[in-house]
């Protein structure tokens, strides 16, 4: 007999043909299929190219599965996820996984006739994302008034950096993006005799790093022309005296001042004046450089002028 199911109960009987006739059937008895074995439980399984976020199972399997049922879950969750696999593949890719995290897994065969059990349970850990080093060896220089240069020592990994900085008495960071390799930046239009701070940080493809401590630089304050001194007044005459004194070095120009001293106005003249009024008069007289950021005056002596 052919084409029996495995593990079924079959009953028959026999009876005897002869030319001159037919036997009665014997009594009828049983026989049972053999049932057949057992689907094989997936066996040298095996997790490589263990990534941050994915990682590839495969298994040898039994050549009657139509399927196997993965089963996996991080180590700290009671929960299993199931994934069917048709067979003839013995193989299987986990994505979107948690790096640095533990993940157990576990497998069985289906078959048309039944099933296995799972396998023993295994575990992989996934691996941890590299981090950006912080910048690093930061230092600022060349600072004037108005700017100063930051540097520093970056990642090789790195793509770009932030750099935020603002004035200490501020809340509110600005941020730069310098791409890299660059490791410097030139401040500028900043404000004389303030304090700056700063922060780093590295941005990598992966990730990027905390920023680095907060630093502080001082701009310059603007230097201030010296008031002109040793100032002196000779060659006095009826209509006209000269003035002199010592300079500044960085001076552009000077600004004289004088006037009569019952004049309410000064008038104004360049290193020597004269003055068709002078005549038994008598003078006060000013004088104060000139600079951006700042003037000075300074009262210099009455001047009796005599005929």
């Amino acid at each position: 007999m052919n084409g029996l199911l495995p593990n079924t109960i079959y009953t028959y009987k026999v009876q005897s043909i002869c030319p001159q006739g037919s036997s009665f059937f014997s009594q009828p008895k049983d026989f049972t299929t053999l049932g057949l074995g057992p689907c094989d439980v997936p066996s040298a399984i095996a997790v490589s190219n263990i990534s941050t976020t994915s990682a590839t199972i495969s298994w040898t399997g039994d050549i009657e599965a139509t399927s196997y049922e993965l089963q996996y879950k991080e180590i700290s969750n009671p929960n299993w996820q199931s994934v069917i696999i048709n067979a003839p593949t013995t193989t299987y890719s986990f994505s979107n996984l948690i790096q640095n995290t533990t993940y157990q897994y576990r497998l069985k065969t289906v078959c048309s006739f039944g099933e296995s059990v799972f396998s023993s349970i295994g575990e992989f850990t996934t691996l941890t994302a590299p981090v950006c080093d912080i910048p690093s060896a930061i230092a600022v220089s060349n600072i004037s008034t108005t700017s100063a240069t930051i540097s520093w020592t970056g990642d090789i990994e790195a793509t770009s950096y932030e750099l935020q900085y603002k004035e200490l008495s501020n809340p509110n960071w600005q941020s730069v993006i310098i791409n890299a390799p660059t490791t410097t930046y030139t401040f500028s239009n900043l404000i004389q005799n303030t304090t700056y701070q700063y922060r780093l940080k590295t941005v990598c493809p992966f990730g990027e790093s905390v920023f680095s401590s907060i630093g502080e630089f001082t701009t310059l304050t603007a230097p201030v022309c010296d008031i002109p001194s040793a100032i002196t007044v000779s060659n006095i005459s009826t209509t006209s005296a000269t003035i002199s004194w010592t300079g500044d070095i960085e001076a552009t120009s000077y600004e004289l001042q004088y006037k009569r001293i019952e004049q309410s106005q000064l008038a104004k003249c360049n290193y020597k004046c004269t003055d068709n009024d002078l005549y038994f008069q008598q003078f006060n007289t000013k004088i104060r450089p000139i600079n951006i950021a700042l003037k000075h005056y300074v009262h210099l002596e009455k001047v009796i002028l005599v005929l």
